[in-house]
């Protein structure tokens, strides 16, 4: 707008141009202006001179003011950029900060700080859950989340498990498997055997050795009442891990007890005994024939026989009128031979003979009387 308008060669300065006119809005410039001047809003107001008011450059539907991640404020006549929490500005832009990365953050324990645009994130590390404010141990064994193998124990740890194989087992986290502590020499000590069980081992002492505190110590056969009496017919001894018998005259030792000698087998006999003798263990080494057949308890010969002594034994002779059956001795039954007596004879057999020929009637006897014996003749005559 023009003001007042001055004489041509007027020197019009920018004080006289204020001070020709008071119609200019004080956030407004006056402008000379060939021999007059005009009325014009300073920048960051709008308006025709007279009358200014602010320009909101932060509600411009045009292009944006201030750069991405910022705030736009304005101010009378002007505007500020404030960058969002998270960024800061390099004069120009708005960067993110990494928070993680200054150490600008907080975190609880057992976390990890991760880094977002324009902020920061905690995250749980693993093994743990929580929020952002606290995060707590897992315990996986309880939770059934973790497999152990057989022989083994889940042990939970701050912020993880692990699977321990059970004592006497040895392995990782897929098999546990028996140790066999019987391998090493050293795992029993003297007089003993190792035995390897599962998971464990057990040393068994040796026969004649029992266990005392952990120690195998000999046994003492020979004053352990109950074992009952040992070297019967002799001395026990006792040995380490056993025991041995010093035997009597007459007895010899199988190491555990005392048997008889017998003086009397095959490889001996011959020197100990006579010719024609039978040995017997007795106290004496002079052997004499025994007569069997005086044995006050009987003869020993069967029924109807006679007993024959001989040099260290004796045999059985069955009697006339006999003949030998097995071990006895049986009648002989004659008459069944048929030349015993005349076909006009009748034979009786009797135990161990048989009797005289009888004739059968008188009229033979008168015919052939003088063939028969006197014996003969007196029993048909009695007939």
């Amino acid at each position: 707008m023009l003001g007042v308008v001055y004489n041509k060669g007027t020197c019009v300065s920018e004080a006289t141009c204020l001070n020709a006119s008071k119609n200019c809005h004080p956030h407004a410039k006056c402008h000379p202006y060939q021999g007059s001047f005009y009325c014009q809003c300073a920048v960051g107001f709008e308006g025709n001179g007279t009358d200014c008011w602010d320009v909101d450059e932060c509600d411009q539907s045009q292009d944006e003011v201030c750069p991405a991640f910022s705030y736009c404020f304005n101010t009378n006549g002007s505007y500020i950029c404030s960058c969002w929490e998270g960024f800061q500005t390099n004069d120009t832009q708005c960067q993110n900060i990494d928070e993680c990365a200054t150490g600008n953050f907080t975190c609880p324990d057992n976390s990890t700080c991760t880094d977002l645009e324009g902020s920061y994130t905690c995250t749980c590390d693993p093994g743990f859950s929580g929020n952002r404010s606290l995060c707590l141990d897992i315990n996986e064994c309880s939770l059934g989340l973790i497999q152990c193998p057989n022989f083994s124990n889940c042990i939970n740890m701050v912020g993880s498990s692990v699977c321990e194989c059970w004592e006497g087992y040895q392995g990782n986290s897929t098999t546990c498997e028996d140790i066999n502590e019987c391998l090493h020499n050293s795992t029993c000590g003297d007089h003993s055997t190792c035995v390897n069980t599962n998971g464990s081992y057990l040393c068994l002492c040796d026969p004649g050795f029992s266990s005392f505190s952990d120690v195998c110590v000999d046994i003492d056969e020979c004053s352990d009442n109950e074992l009952g009496e040992l070297c019967t017919n002799g001395t026990c001894m006792n040995a380490v891990g056993s025991y041995y018998c010093e035997c009597n005259k007459g007895f010899r030792s199988n190491v555990t007890e005392c048997v008889d000698v017998d003086e009397c087998s095959d490889s001996l006999n011959s020197s100990v005994c006579q010719i024609h003798s039978t040995c017997f263990i007795l106290n004496g080494t002079e052997c004499q024939d025994m007569d069997e057949c005086h044995d006050p308890d009987g003869t020993p010969c069967p029924d109807n026989s006679f007993c024959n002594n001989t040099a260290g034994s004796f045999f059985c002779v069955c009697s006339p009128g006999y003949k030998p059956i097995s071990l006895a001795c049986e009648d002989i039954d004659e008459c069944n031979d048929n030349t015993t007596c005349r076909f006009d004879q009748v034979c009786t057999n009797l135990p161990g003979a048989y009797n005289l020929c009888v004739i059968h009637n008188m009229m033979y006897f008168l015919k052939f009387r003088a063939l028969c014996t006197p014996m003969e003749q007196r029993l048909v005559t009695k007939k």
